[in-house]
Parts: structure tokens; C-alpha cells; sequence
């Protein structure tokens, strides 16, 4: 076996390290600089890369915020256009019903003074009336008078009750 040959030994190891030396030398004098180079041009576009989506995401941001303080500021003022104009309603509805209220119960009430008042002269013509049967006519009060009176009453009697 010649690779074993200690004649050959020293030669071959010799031969084996300048080659390698060689070799050592132009990787690291030619490749090693360009591929270095090559590397710090690819970190560098890198950066500047990553800077301008950098940027770009912060103004997509910042243009969402401002769209999204505007759509909030404007569903602000229309909520409280709409409160405003709930509140209108209700003031209006609430005045309305209280009106209503008012007037019913008052006219409630005012019939029923009226039907009273009515009730209390009614009986009155009738003990009147009733008097007169029994009692002589004294004074101005005769029989053809009280019955134009009582007209007279019931047809005031009648316009107050239909208003």
C-alpha cells in the first residue's frame, strides 16, 4: 500500500497542508469578502425593508384610529341627536298626558259641580213648583212666570252642559 509508505509520508502530508493553505488563502482573500459583502447588502435591504412596513403599519394605524375617533364622534352626536329628540317626545307625550289628565278629571269634576247645581235647582223649581200647588201665588211669582223661569233654566241648564 503506497498511502502507508513512510518513504512517501512526509511528502504527501506536505503536499496535502500547501493544498489545503492554498486552498484556505483564496477562500478567505476572494469568496469569504464577496459573500460578506452580499450579506450585509441583504441586512441592509432588510432593514430598510422592514423600516418602510414599519412605517406603513403605523400610518395604516394611525389612519384607522383617526376613521374610528371620526365614525365614534359621529355615532356620539347621532346618539345624542336621539336622546335629544326622545327626550322632545317624551317632554311633548308627558305634557300631553298630563293635559289630557287635567282636562278629564277637571271636566269630571265640573260635571259633576254642574250636575249638583242642576240637582239643587231642580229640587228647588220642584219644592217651588210644589209650593205653588199648595200656597197662592204671593207677589210677581204666578203660575205663567215659574213655568217661562224653568225654561229659561233648563235651556242655560243644557248650554252649560254641552260645553
Amino acid at each position: 500500500m503506497p498511502q502507508l509508505d513512510q518513504f512517501c509520508f512526509f511528502n504527501q502530508y506536505f503536499w496535502l497542508v500547501l493544498h489545503f493553505f492554498v486552498f484556505y488563502i483564496v477562500v478567505f482573500k476572494t469568496f469569504l469578502p464577496k459573500i460578506s459583502q452580499i450579506l450585509k447588502v441583504r441586512e441592509i435591504k432588510m432593514e430598510i425593508q422592514s423600516d418602510n412596513k414599519l412605517l406603513e403599519v403605523e400610518k395604516a394605524t394611525l389612519d384607522l384610529q383617526a376613521k374610528n375617533t371620526f365614525f365614534i364622534c359621529s355615532k356620539i352626536k347621532e346618539l345624542e341627536n336621539l336622546h335629544m329628540n326622545l327626550l322632545q317626545k317624551t317632554a311633548l307625550w308627558t305634557t300631553n298626558n298630563v293635559k289630557d289628565f287635567d282636562r278629564k278629571a277637571l271636566n269630571y269634576i265640573h260635571q259633576a259641580y254642574i250636575q249638583g247645581i242642576g240637582q239643587l235647582s231642580l229640587s228647588q223649581n220642584l219644592t217651588l213648583n210644589l209650593l205653588s200647588i199648595v200656597l197662592p201665588p204671593v207677589n210677581k211669582f204666578t203660575k205663567d212666570n215659574l213655568v217661562e223661569r224653568e225654561k229659561v233654566f233648563t235651556r242655560s241648564l243644557f248650554k252649560v252642559l254641552k260645553t
